[in-house]
């Protein structure tokens, strides 16, 4: 989907995903009131990389509208640190680009002790486990992460 031009909530993947939570390992984690919370789908790069979505169709930082900001800034207080204590990681990344699908969203990513590749390497994993150059995680230990995080949040 490089160089997308997807442009509104009909083609938007983002989108759809709210639809159907059923498409990441252990379904959806948490709804808030303006952002939903999930696992990504597999291929598992990394177990416990999650993605939290604005539930509208918004792109990028610019289209958030402040009570979205405000809720986001609670979600940020508390999500990483969670996140952190249940993975035992040893440092969570947080990236937000809306390049390739331009609905605002957010990737917490565990960087786990034994991980050699530090900051945008550990996203690179993503596209090294689609392309069959690193094998993928375990989908029912990120489930099991999941309902942990259910719990927790």
């Amino acid at each position: 989907m490089k160089g997308s031009n997807i442009t509104n909530q009909n083609t938007c993947p983002a989108c759809d995903k709210f639809q159907h939570p059923e498409t990441s390992p252990g379904g959806r984690i948490k709804d808030y009131q303006h952002w939903f919370l999930e696992h990504i789908p597999e291929p598992v790069p990394v177990k416990g990389w999650l993605a939290l979505r604005l539930i509208r169709h918004a792109e990028g930082l610019v289209g958030l509208d402040s009570q979205e900001a405000k809720e986001l800034g609670e979600i940020l207080e508390n999500l990483p640190k969670v996140l952190k204590e249940t993975t035992g990681a040893a440092q969570i990344y947080l990236c937000c680009f809306t390049e390739v699908v331009p609905h605002l969203h957010f990737h917490f990513i565990p960087r786990y002790p034994e991980e050699t590749k530090r900051t945008i390497e550990v996203f690179a994993l993503q596209n090294e486990v689609k392309a069959g150059k690193l094998p993928a995680g375990d989908p029912k230990e990120a489930a099991t992460l999941a309902e942990s995080l259910k719990k927790k949040l």
